[in-house]
């Protein structure tokens, strides 16, 4: 399986007051919403953003690729597979985001002939967006 693993760090304090007030499934929560928004932006960047998650567009195909692509295929997108299997779990303390396609890791590490397109990661705007939610979600569970 290709995956990105997103722990959830420097939430002590919270974890404490959780505790204190009874909540023990307060981490998975948070960590089930981490792995929901971050599906979501990968999906987001196979769809329609085609870029890597530090911003740099992926490389264009192969003449030899474009040439027997089907009409409305794009990078990434063929069958639509790949969107389809992007997965996200909790395991421990772990948000764990994947793919189990065959090809997955093919495409996010390239290849000796092919070059990398990787999908899998946090852009900076990702990394704001998961910040923004979590904690919002730490200050209602908590009643603030």
């Amino acid at each position: 399986m290709t995956q990105i693993r997103v722990r959830v760090a420097g939430v002590e304090a919270a974890a404490a007051r959780f505790d204190e007030i009874g909540s023990g499934a307060w981490k998975q929560g948070l960590l089930a919403l981490v792995g929901g928004l971050v599906q979501r932006q990968t999906v987001t960047r196979i769809r329609s953003e085609k870029t890597s998650p530090d911003g740099a567009a992926w490389a264009a195909w192969a003449r030899s690729t474009a040439a027997r692509k089907k009409k409305g295929s794009g990078l990434l997108v063929d069958t639509g597979r790949l969107m389809g299997s992007i997965s996200a779990s909790v395991a421990g303390d772990t948000a764990v985001i994947g793919t189990n396609v065959f090809y997955g890791g093919y495409l996010q590490e390239g290849t000796s002939k092919m070059p990398a397109r990787p999908f899998l990661g946090l852009s900076n705007a990702n990394e704001s967006e998961l910040f923004g939610a979590a904690q919002a979600y730490v200050v209602s569970r908590l009643g603030l």
